[in-house]
Parts: C-alpha cells; sequence; structure tokens
C-alpha cells in the first residue's frame, strides 16, 4: 500500500518485475499530474484494478480527477519557471528545454 503518503509522483521503474501485481493503492498522495506521471495514466487505463481512486492534486486544470480517466493529452510538460512583473508587455523567454523565463504586466 502507497496510499496517503504524501507522494508527488512515482518513476515508471517502479513497477519493474511486478508483472503479477494485483493491487496498487495509490489513494490519498498529492500526485502532480505532469509529464511525469503519464506512463501512470496509460499503465492505469490498461489495469484498471490498479490504483483505483488514485487522483490528481495538481496542476489545477485536473485538481481531484483520477489519473486513470485523464487524457494524457491534458497532461502537460511542467517546466520550471520564474516570472517578474513589468509594466510592459507579456514576453516569455525559453532559456533551456527546461526552464523559462515570463515578463507580463503589473
Amino acid at each position: 500500500m502507497l496510499n496517503n503518503n504524501k507522494l508527488i509522483t512515482l518513476g515508471k521503474e517502479m513497477l519493474n518485475g511486478l508483472s503479477h501485481l494485483r493491487t496498487l493503492k495509490l489513494a490519498d498522495n498529492a500526485f502532480a499530474c505532469d509529464c511525469h506521471l503519464a506512463w501512470l495514466s496509460r499503465h492505469l487505463k490498461t489495469y484498471p484494478r490498479l490504483g483505483q481512486h488514485t487522483r490528481c492534486a495538481s496542476p489545477a486544470h485536473l485538481k481531484d480527477r483520477n489519473l486513470a480517466d485523464v487524457q494524457v493529452s491534458l497532461i502537460r510538460v511542467m517546466l520550471p519557471s520564474i516570472e517578474f512583473q513589468f509594466a510592459k508587455p507579456t514576453k516569455v523567454y525559453f532559456l533551456s528545454e527546461s526552464m523559462y523565463v515570463r515578463l507580463y504586466n503589473a
């Protein structure tokens, strides 16, 4: 049982060697349903008895949704960001594939 453990994400390798797993209790965690959990969404669709009641805590557009019911296309890449407020129009600068800076009106 992994329910109620304040988990935010799980690595895909977690299920390696567990092909006969019948039940996986993941309820009551704080899962961030981002690109790192897309694999689990697909897995729960294939094996619906596993991880029943596995819900997203974030991002806001997926909050309280069952991960098995979330379309993988709704699971977005979550990039770390830094935001600054300026009195000029919004601009986004991609610093790398994994980080961006957003400038926007106050």
